[in-house]
């Protein structure tokens, strides 16, 4: 079976700014998250209202592959599960991303 590459963005409903800085990012508060699915070859949406669908779909992922935000670029790599990792994804660099079918 092919392994499920899972390219993932969240969008937030305050800036950092908004939410009073960095250090208080949960107060930003998730929107939406959007993660596009290598071996369902399918875009899936997440409402606020189903995060927990959405961190279930991260963590059954062989591999994450997360979309930088605002420059601020992971440093390091950090692990869902044994078998998923976090890491920035190519089109932060100038790829294309995978095209939509919607």
């Amino acid at each position: 079976m092919a392994r499920d590459l899972v390219y993932f963005d969240l969008e937030t409903q305050r800036t950092a700014n908004d939410a009073g800085g960095w250090d208080r990012k949960g107060n930003m508060q998730m929107s939406v998250g959007v993660i596009y699915s290598t071996r369902r070859e399918r875009y899936e949406i997440f409402p606020e209202t189903r995060v927990h669908d959405l961190i279930d779909r991260l963590r059954a992922a062989d591999l994450v592959i997360g979309l930088a935000a605002s420059g601020r670029t992971p440093s390091r790599r950090s692990s869902l599960n044994s078998g998923s990792i976090i890491a920035c994804a190519p089109w932060a660099r100038g790829a294309q991303p995978p095209r939509s079918r919607l």
